[in-house]
C-alpha cells in the first residue's frame, strides 16, 4: 500500500523525463505532491517503452506561480512505471522547488503547525531558511 506524507493536486504541466543528458520520454503530469509526482507519458523516446523501478532519471517540468521562468529540473527515484504512467520521488530539491510546490499545494510557502499531511522535512527547511536568513 502507498503511504503519502502530503496533499496531491492535479496540475496539469508537461514533463520531460531525462536519463543523463537524454530525453527518455515526454508526457504529462497527472498528479503531483511534496514527494514526487504522477506522469502520464505520450511519447518515449526509446526502443523499450517503460522504465525499471528504483531507477535513477531526472524531471524537466514547470510549475504554477514559480517566480522563475527557467523550468525545474530535479532527480527523481522511479517508484513504478507502465506503458502509459511513470511513478516518481523527488530525491532532493532545492528550497525554491520546495517552496514553489508548497505555494501550489497548500496556498502558502511556509508550513503550518496545524496543517494535516505536512512532511516533518518543512519544519527543518523552515529552521534552516530562518538560519540562514538570521546570519546574512
Amino acid at each position: 500500500m502507498e503511504h503519502r506524507y502530503s496533499r496531491r493536486k492535479r496540475i496539469k504541466t508537461e514533463a520531460i523525463i531525462l536519463r543523463g543528458d537524454n530525453i527518455f520520454a515526454r508526457g504529462r503530469c497527472i498528479d503531483i505532491g511534496l514527494e514526487g509526482m504522477k506522469i502520464h507519458v505520450t511519447q518515449f523516446l526509446h526502443a523499450k517503452h517503460t522504465v525499471e523501478k528504483n531507477s535513477l532519471l531526472e524531471l524537466e517540468f514547470h510549475l504554477p506561480l514559480s517566480r522563475n521562468p527557467v523550468p525545474f529540473r530535479e532527480p527523481v527515484f522511479v517508484v513504478y512505471s507502465s506503458a502509459e504512467e511513470i511513478g516518481l520521488m523527488f530525491t532532493q530539491y532545492n528550497s525554491e522547488l520546495h517552496l514553489t510546490l508548497r505555494k501550489n499545494l497548500y496556498g502558502t510557502p511556509f508550513p503550518h503547525e496545524n496543517e494535516p499531511n505536512i512532511l516533518p522535512l518543512d519544519r527543518k527547511y523552515t529552521a534552516m531558511i530562518c538560519q540562514a536568513l538570521l546570519t546574512n
